[in-house]
């Protein structure tokens, strides 16, 4: 399998990972541009706009990538299903990097990556838009853009960690990134992460991503355990989304008040 040795393309998160070194990120699951910009502004490398679980339609995406691009930040998308339609539309969109969800196969992932890029390598539509300056750009888009697209797969059964060596045979993968709910789910354990036959699954990932170059994600609940996966060589670390940073901010705020006052605030105030 033939791998770029050196990108010095224009996506930023690519560049980092095709030289080794650790990105951490995280999702936007709220559909408004003002929450995609204050998170733009934390110093994330990356950022995923969720179109598989949250409610966004591609005209907010479209905005809130608009938004991301005014930092450094990569803005990213997961579609919410292998189809090439919705990246089509994600990329159309300005999206930098496509995050494809339950993919199982070494055909699967195939699809993703031939979904992303235009032709002859993949099946990518040609139009115009944004991405084109609406057709003002000279080809430069439709130049660069193959080189440029981050194609992340996700692995969130254990039938794709079983396939893994085959999966990662695929050429222009940029990563793979394990859903750990997913994953523990199949293996039929949803949510003991801790449990051996899952950490076993989680490394026999990971160390494929290393015989075949492909940099290996996951999705973290806490700063020890990034920082635990970074020493291990993940490459692509998803910490938290923007409901969860509002949620935990927002409940640790009252507990600390309640704290000095003697529970007196709030709906769980004592009588």
């Amino acid at each position: 399998m033939i791998r770029m040795e050196c990108y010095k393309g224009n996506n930023r998160a690519k560049v980092l990972m095709e030289q080794g070194k650790p990105t951490l990120g995280s999702w936007l699951s709220v559909s408004s541009c003002q929450s995609a910009e204050v998170m733009s502004y934390i110093g994330f490398d990356w950022l995923v706009i969720d179109m598989e679980h949250a409610p966004h339609s591609f005209e907010t995406v479209e905005n809130m990538i608009r938004t991301i691009e005014r930092t450094e930040v990569v803005p990213m998308v997961r579609v919410s299903w292998n189809d090439p339609v919705l990246m089509k539309l994600a990329l159309d969109r300005g999206a930098k990097g496509i995050v494809v969800p339950w993919v199982n196969t070494k055909e699967e992932a195939a699809k993703a990556v031939s979904g992303c890029m235009f032709p002859p390598k993949g099946l990518r539509g040609i139009g115009g838009g944004r991405t084109t300056k609406y057709d003002l750009d000279e080809g430069k888009y439709m130049a660069e853009a193959n080189d440029d697209v981050l194609v992340i797969i996700q692995i969130e059964t254990i039938s794709a960690v079983d396939s893994i060596d085959e999966i990662f045979e695929v050429e222009g993968l940029g990563g793979a990134f394990i859903g750990p709910a997913d994953l523990s789910a199949s293996m039929g354990m949803f949510g003991q992460l801790s449990r051996p036959e899952f950490e076993a699954a989680v490394m026999k990932v990971l160390e494929a991503g290393k015989r075949h170059k492909v940099p290996v994600g996951i999705h973290v609940g806490s700063n020890e355990t990034a920082a635990k996966r970074i020493n291990q060589g993940f490459q692509f670390m998803a910490i938290s989304d923007d409901i969860e940073f509002m949620i935990n901010g927002a409940k640790s705020a009252l507990s600390e008040i309640n704290k000095g006052c003697g529970n007196r605030v709030g709906l769980g105030r004592q009588q």
